[in-house]
C-alpha cells in the first residue's frame, strides 16, 4: 500500500516537474520576445525617402 502511494506521488512528480520545466522555457521565450519588441520599438527607424526613377539611373542621362 505504501509502496503504490509512493509510486503514485512519483509520478505524479515527475508530471509537475516536466510541467514546470515547460511553462519556465516558455516564460524565458516570452521575455525574449517582450525585450526583442522594446528593442526594436526604443530605436527610431528613420527611413530614407527612395529615389525617384529619373535619379536611379543618373548616370545614363
Amino acid at each position: 500500500m505504501l509502496r503504490e502511494e509512493k509510486n503514485r506521488l512519483t509520478e505524479l512528480q515527475t508530471v509537475q516537474r516536466d510541467e514546470f520545466n515547460t511553462q519556465r522555457e516558455y516564460e524565458r521565450e516570452l521575455r525574449t520576445v517582450c525585450s526583442n519588441v522594446d528593442i526594436i520599438l526604443s530605436h527610431p527607424h528613420i527611413q530614407e525617402p527612395l529615389p525617384e526613377a529619373s535619379q536611379e539611373h543618373s548616370c545614363f542621362r
